[in-house]
């Protein structure tokens, strides 16, 4: 285990900004920051597409399947009288 005594300067003190902030590069860092949203962003929006389309296939077959249906029993309810 590491003292207090062993670590360069007080553990307390909060590290100096260059030491923090050192391999940082503020335009790098925000465009791939900006990439990824952009890029969770485009993928979110094809998944949302991909529902929707799929949601109209469905709701086209069975609007699809109810027309045929009423349409059989008009045509059984013709034969009847």
């Amino acid at each position: 285990m590491i003292s207090a005594e062993d670590m360069d300067g007080d553990p307390m003190e909060p590290p100096p900004v260059e030491e923090k902030n050192r391999g940082r590069n503020d335009k790098d860092n925000d465009n791939e920051g900006g990439n990824e949203i952009d890029r969770l962003a485009e993928k979110f929006i094809a998944s949302c597409h991909e529902k929707f389309r799929l949601e109209k296939q469905e709701s086209y077959r069975r609007t699809h399947c109810l027309k045929q249906l009423i349409v059989k029993e008009i045509k059984e309810t013709k034969e009847m009288d």
